[in-house]
């Protein structure tokens, strides 16, 4: 039995999903970005608006979807917006959350709450990595300040040899 375009692309993005849930080398994330591109523009030709084409995935297709995107360096401040505004994540989404806010420089209380749980989490290293990786991104050296010393010296502990790092505490940025 063949599948319908519809049918095609849910397994598309369920392959997808997979994939991002079980990475397993950070020098993959541009081409799951990538791959991510291609199934949205697939969607996109069946639906007459962007708006319909993420009303048709779910909040986790739309949560790998962004970490993807995040991780390829296109992520755009609406869908870190909803990533951010949806209270419905479970916990094994914290890192996946935290991934795209902490890319997009969102400092909000949520987001702080979320990325101490995050930090505090033992992760694989690809995903820590890609946490690092997030985190350096929204938060470059000189804004470091902006997620509250206690956070700052949580990130410094985690990774203490990361440039980031290095860098802040070069900077002279007082950790209380």
């Amino acid at each position: 039995m063949a599948a319908t375009d519809a049918g095609r692309a849910y397994l598309d993005r369920l392959a997808l999903a997979v994939d991002v849930r079980l990475i397993d080398d950070v020098a993959k994330w541009p081409a799951l970005a990538a791959r991510a591109d291609r199934i949205v523009d697939h969607v996109r030709l069946t639906a007459a608006t962007r708006k319909k084409v993420f009303d048709e995935l779910s909040s986790e297709e739309r949560l790998l979807h962004a970490v993807a995107q995040a991780l390829g360096g296109k992520l755009d401040d609406r869908e870190a917006r909803t990533i951010h505004d949806n209270p419905h994540y479970t916990d094994r989404d914290v890192t996946f959350v935290a991934i795209v806010l902490a890319s997009r420089g969102i400092d909000t209380p949520r987001a702080l709450d979320t990325y101490m749980l995050a930090v505090a989490e033992a992760l694989p290293d690809p995903l820590a990595r890609s946490l690092q990786m997030a985190f350096e991104r929204g938060f470059p050296p000189a804004q470091s300040q902006r997620l509250g010393a206690p956070l700052v010296a949580k990130l410094l502990e985690r990774w203490p040899d990361a440039k980031w790092a290095r860098v802040v505490r070069a900077g002279n940025i007082k950790i209380e």
